[in-house]
């Protein structure tokens, strides 16, 4: 059920997770149900339950429940998508609620059916997938869903209606203006309050802070930099993605008269800068 949902998303590009990897995740699974099986279980079918064991046993099954449940979960988080992880609209924070909900039960009670919360989990997982598939292809139905964003301050006007509409009041409104930076609302030119409840402020044209392309001035891009040795450890495809070879590598390290299990941190950016720190030493 979830295999198919998985592959319905990846062939709609919404999720950064591969088929295959939901594949091997449930064929290990069903091998440990079948091992599970085993046990002296209740003969209720699909119940994975424990009856007139000792507490030792019934540990031993909150404990394995606490696992898959734990697994379970992160493969859901995984198909659903990082945005799921960062900014959650409303219909994914009630998923993300729901989720919870779910995985508590069977890892409290040994007695309560494994296969009750993962179908569940799997049920919601699809249901996620499903309606995230079809907001893309319906600004209606995201509309009716998510809403849309509302203007609150429009070309450095306050939008009173707006305002009380969204239940903003003055003061949030403020305090939020405060965190962007900005602690007098007549410098601003648009405040939007987003589908996420996130606020995107516009200063004023004089209240933007200059850039270097402002005043002229010839810069270049350093791009990010790229972690190449951590507390001892060479970040091998990290030496790739910054365009150097082990032996560059080999041949920095020389020059600075150390090996790589006395570097704490060696970064390197696009621009060629490097930020090296050794280990304390004891």
């Amino acid at each position: 059920f979830v295999v198919l949902t998985a592959s319905l998303a990846d062939s709609l590009h919404i999720i950064p997770l591969p088929v295959r990897f939901v594949n091997t995740f449930f064929e290990v699974f069903s091998i440990f149900l079948k091992v599970f099986r085993r046990f002296p279980f209740s003969s209720h079918p699909g119940c994975i339950t424990a009856h007139n064991s000792g507490n030792t046993f019934s540990m031993l099954i909150i404990v394995i429940h606490t696992i898959i449940i734990y697994f379970t979960l992160i493969l859901a988080m995984r198909i659903m998508g990082k945005r799921q992880l960062g900014e959650l609209q409303a219909s994914e924070f009630i998923i993300a609620v729901m989720l919870s909900e779910i995985a508590t039960t069977p890892i409290t009670s040994p007695d309560f059916p494994l296969l009750h919360a993962i179908v569940p989990i799997a049920v919601l997982i699809t249901l996620e997938i499903l309606i995230s598939a079809l907001l893309i292809r319906s600004n209606a139905l995201k509309r009716l869903f998510y809403g849309k964003p509302a203007i609150l301050i429009n070309r450095g006007t306050l939008d009173i209606t707006a305002m009380k509409k969204n239940r903003i009041e003055l003061d949030e409104l403020l305090s939020e203006l405060r965190q962007k930076g900005f602690s007098d609302v007549s410098h601003i030119n648009y405040a939007i309050l987003e589908e996420n409840g996130k606020l995107s402020v516009f200063p004023k044209a004089e209240k933007t802070p200059l850039t270097p392309e402002d005043m002229q001035i010839t810069t270049h891009d350093d791009g990010i930099a790229h972690l190449l040795i951590l507390d001892g450890t060479i970040i091998e495809h990290n030496l790739t993605a910054a365009g150097w070879s082990r032996k560059r590598l080999d041949s920095e390290l020389k020059k600075r008269h150390t090996d790589p299990e006395d570097v704490f941190l060696l970064t390197a950016d696009d621009g060629g800068h490097v930020t090296f720190i050794l280990k304390e030493r004891k």
